[in-house]
C-alpha cells in the first residue's frame, strides 16, 4: 500500500513537472498464477468508474497485459502493439539522455557514445534499439546472460556481467530495471557522466541525488527520464496540445531536461525540477482524468 502511494506521488509529479492535465495514481495487481482472471478483474472494477481512469503499463506488467483488462475497460493506454518493441517510456529516456549529454559535452547526438543499459526486458530492449538507431555504442547488462546476448546480438552492441556494470567506464548509465537502489559508497565508484533511465527506485535515498551532483554525474530523474508513457497516454486520451506524435513527446521530454538542468546549477536534479514544474492548480478540476500505472506484484 505505502509503495503504491508513493508510486501515486510520483505520478502526479511527473504530470506536473511536464504539464500534462490529469491526476496520477498506481494500481498493484496481486493474484495468483491465472493472470487472465487478474486481469479481467481489474478492467471490471476500472468499467465500474466510468472512464474516470487511465490505465498504462507499470513495473511487472507489459501492453499485452493491458489487453486483457482492455476487454472489460476501454480507458487503457499504451496498449498498441507498436508499444511492444519500442515502448514510449524507453523512447524518453533515450531523448532524456540525449539532452543530458548535450548539456554535459556539447554534443548534439549521441553518435559514438558508449550507453550501458542495465536490464534487457521489455523497456531495456526498447532502449537498446533506439540507442543502436541513433549510432551510440550499446553495452547490455542483465542477469541472465543468454537474454542479454540475444539483445546484443539485435543491437550490433556488446554485453557485461551486471555486477560490473556500475563500475564500467561509460559515457551513459541507463537504468532499465527497477530497483537498483544507489548507494552514496556506489555513486562515488562510478565511471559515468550521466545517469538517466527509466527505472524506478534507482536511489536508495533522495539525498543520494546530492552526491551525485557532487560527483559530477549529471543525473536525470526517472520521474522525467520515464516520462514517455505518461505522454503517450495523454495524446491517446486527447488532452490539449499533446495530440501530436512519438517524436513530439521525446522532444517534449528533451526540452524538459534541457531546462531541469539548466535551472540545477547550484541544485541537485530533483530539486530543480520542482523549480521548472509548472505551478499546482489551487483546485483540483472535478472533470480531471487520472492515469494509473499498473503494476503486478510478485
Amino acid at each position: 500500500m505505502l509503495d503504491a502511494l508513493r508510486r501515486s506521488e510520483l505520478a502526479t509529479r511527473r504530470a506536473r513537472l511536464l504539464g500534462v492535465p490529469v491526476g496520477g495514481g498506481a494500481a498493484v495487481l496481486v493474484g495468483g498464477a491465472d493472470g487472465d482472471a487478474v486481469y479481467a478483474a481489474f478492467g471490471e472494477v476500472l468499467e465500474r468508474l466510468h472512464g474516470r481512469l487511465w490505465v498504462m503499463p507499470g513495473p511487472g506488467t507489459s501492453p499485452s497485459d493491458l489487453e486483457r483488462a482492455a476487454a472489460a475497460h476501454g480507458c487503457i493506454a499504451g496498449a498498441a502493439a507498436g508499444s511492444e518493441l519500442l515502448p514510449p517510456e524507453a523512447r524518453g529516456a533515450v531523448a532524456a539522455a540525449r539532452a543530458a549529454w548535450s548539456h554535459m559535452s556539447d554534443a548534439a547526438n549521441l553518435s559514438g557514445v558508449r550507453v550501458v543499459v542495465l536490464g534487457a526486458g521489455r523497456i531495456g530492449a526498447g532502449a537498446a534499439r533506439m540507442l543502436a538507431g541513433q549510432d551510440a555504442r550499446v553495452v547490455i547488462a542483465d542477469p541472465d546472460p543468454r537474454r542479454a546476448a540475444a539483445l546484443a546480438a539485435e543491437v550490433d552492441g556488446m554485453t557485461m556481467d551486471a555486477d560490473a556494470a556500475l563500475g564500467a567506464h561509460c559515457d551513459v548509465l541507463m537504468p532499465c530495471a527497477d530497483g537498483l537502489a544507489l548507494r552514496a559508497e556506489q555513486v562515488e565508484a562510478l565511471r559515468c557522466g550521466v545517469v538517466a533511465g527509466p527505472a524506478d527506485g534507482q536511489l536508495a535515498d533522495p539525498a543520494v541525488a546530492q552526491t551525485l551532483a557532487a560527483c559530477g554525474i549529471v543525473w536525470v530523474p526517472e520521474l522525467l527520464a520515464g516520462a514517455g508513457g505518461l505522454l503517450s497516454a495523454a495524446r491517446e486520451m486527447g488532452l490539449g496540445d499533446l495530440r501530436a506524435d512519438a517524436d513530439a513527446d521525446t522532444n517534449r521530454i528533451a526540452g524538459v531536461t534541457a531546462a531541469v538542468l539548466g535551472a540545477a546549477q547550484d541544485l541537485d536534479t530533483v530539486a530543480a525540477m520542482d523549480r521548472v514544474a509548472t505551478p499546482t492548480p489551487p483546485t483540483p478540476a472535478p472533470d480531471r482524468p487520472l492515469t494509473v500505472r499498473a503494476i503486478r506484484a510478485a
